[in-house]
């Protein structure tokens, strides 16, 4: 490669890096991902089109984290028995692919932005958290929304019923390590964007470190 295409690569890497932090973490081609694998299993006739059509019309006119989480890996087991295909590797194969994927984004979800989990639907409202707008939310602003969440659990748990305590407690765990992920993540990307403009020499060996969670789009 020459030193003009390394530069173009380079500057490439560099705004693509700043870009992810513009954009949500958590992006909706993720449910796409998982229905494509759904799809698979329907034409191989071992999940139900019926089932199928519901799913595409939640991820639709949901909010599509919401409803995404609220699936279940024994979702995908149901019709394990209704395989008469003759292809019970391929169906095994889509099944496990799918599974792993809906096990990916909860993971991701609790590593990150812990509030969509189905088990704290309850406090969403009462924490104003609008579908809508944290959809929408960026990546670098995820660290400041988190610190906010924090803060307002830290004023409301003295006065909380001692049954409610558990929940908001165990949200404000999860909320400390998503905090903490978030920012390493932001960092992360932020130094790894090469800085091209100051560089003496930017055709010089470089590259983007972009973890795994960053690139949502693969999994």
């Amino acid at each position: 490669m020459d030193s003009g295409n390394l530069l173009a690569s380079l500057w490439t890497l560099e705004h693509g890096c700043l870009d992810r932090l513009r954009q949500p973490l958590l992006q909706p081609c993720l449910a796409d991902g998982l229905l494509d694998h759904l799809r698979a299993l329907a034409e191989l006739r071992v999940f139900p089109r019926k089932q199928l059509a519901q799913y595409e019309a939640n991820f639709r006119n949901q909010s599509w984290p919401l409803s995404i989480l609220g699936l279940q890996e024994s979702d995908f087991e149901n019709h394990r028995a209704a395989d008469r295909s003759g292809r019970a590797a391929e169906t095994g194969w889509f099944r496990q692919q799918a599974q792993l994927r809906l096990r990916n984004i909860l993971q991701m979800t609790e590593s990150y932005e812990p509030w969509w989990l189905p088990e704290f639907a309850p406090l969403r409202d009462e924490l104003g958290l609008n579908a809508t707008s944290t959809e929408r939310l960026s990546l670098e602003q995820l660290p400041d929304l988190i610190r906010q969440l924090q803060a307002l659990i830290d004023r409301k748990l003295p006065s909380l019923p001692e049954e409610r305590r558990p929940l908001f407690g165990r949200l404000k765990t999860l909320l400390a390590a998503a905090r903490s992920n978030a920012v390493s993540l932001v960092e992360n990307l932020r130094s790894s964007a090469p800085r091209l403009a100051n560089s003496p020499m930017p055709w010089t060996s470089a590259f983007c470190w972009i973890p795994p969670q960053v690139d949502v789009c693969r999994l």
